[in-house]
């Protein structure tokens, strides 16, 4: 279900960098387009994979899940999520490994 498209994950993969910056200057949008571009198969967005939100948040909790539990995060203070996951893009992005294969 994360792949769907079929290929989503290859296509993000190539140009992870690109996502990940233009997510980072559209982490507060409150814009339904951005919401479109980043979660629904409506997406007319070309620069931004369809539905690449899911994959680059499966990436962002994986990562955050190596020092902190899924309780943990779930207990977060909500003034603690957004530097949390700007850090963890940062983090991301410095550390450009190709990510584990998903599926």
């Amino acid at each position: 279900m994360l792949d769907l498209p079929k290929g989503m994950i290859g296509k993000i993969n190539e140009r992870l960098d690109d996502h990940w910056a233009d997510l980072t200057a559209k982490l507060t949008s409150k814009s339904e387009v951005d919401y479109e571009t980043y979660f629904l198969m409506s997406s007319k967005n070309k620069k931004v994979v369809t539905r690449a939100g899911y994959y680059l948040g499966y990436l962002l909790a994986k990562e955050i899940a190596k020092t902190m539990s899924i309780s943990e995060m779930a207990q977060m203070k909500i003034q603690d999520v957004l530097p949390l996951i700007q850090s963890t893009i940062e983090k991301l992005r410095t550390h450009r490994d190709t990510p584990d294969k998903v599926l």
